[in-house]
């Protein structure tokens, strides 16, 4: 069962929850398939967010509500979705493993730092968050050490600052075919932008700056 427990903090960020639930995301989703974040023990997010997943397709971060301390490896199950309005803290040990269809999507400041996106399946999505922090070596990485193929990736609107690489691909033990990298705007990093390596065997990968001069890669 959820954590239950009634806190100035819960009857503030209950205000956002319903905000939340008037926006077009929410309306496009059936209620029962979201959950709210803050609805569950605050001391212990790992497993409160793999309660979470198990019992909403849609796990909704909402606003002015800040996870602190994400400082190991989540899985987002395969169809489900984290929906952040708020913000995700870590120390740079943290990430979020995305398997077959999982997305992470963030609007109205919707923000992670120190945590890294680890893109493990197809037909993942990431589009609309705010990224940054030093801690990891990039905010979003591709690859892993299992041989696959990865398909039909989609990385758009991210706005990162302050951090080492934003994306960095290392394809040596797997394949991408299909990714579109659209709409983001990158500054203050002490790495590249987009670290592509070791991945000759990607086909139609797109990407596209934030002036819109599209080219492709492979």
């Amino acid at each position: 069962m959820p954590f239950k427990k009634l806190s100035r903090r819960t009857f503030l960020t209950a205000s956002s929850a319903l905000a939340f639930l008037h926006t077009p995301f929410a309306r496009a989703l059936p209620a029962r398939q979201i959950v709210n974040i803050n609805d569950y023990n605050p001391h212990d997010w790992i497993a409160s967010f793999k309660q979470a997943f198990s019992e909403g397709q849609t796990v909704v971060v909402p606003a002015g509500f800040v996870c602190e301390n994400i400082n190991t490896g989540i899985f987002i199950p395969p169809g489900k979705t984290l929906h952040i309005l708020g913000s995700l803290r870590g120390n740079g040990r943290g990430r979020f493993v995305l398997q077959d269809g999982s997305q992470v999507t963030g609007e109205k400041g919707g923000r992670m730092h120190n945590i890294t996106l680890d893109v493990r399946g197809s037909d993942c999505i990431i589009k609309g968050l705010a990224m940054s922090g030093f801690g990891p070596v990039t905010q979003i990485y591709i690859g892993g050490k299992n041989k696959r193929v990865m398909r039909n990736l989609t990385i758009d609107n991210l706005t990162v600052s302050h951090a080492n690489y934003a994306i960095l691909r290392q394809g040596f033990h797997n394949q991408i075919i299909g990714a579109n990298i659209t709409n983001c705007k990158f500054s203050d990093l002490q790495g590249d932008a987009i670290e592509w390596n070791v991945a000759i065997n990607d086909r139609d990968i797109l990407i596209s700056d934030p002036c819109h001069r599209a080219h492709q890669l492979y």
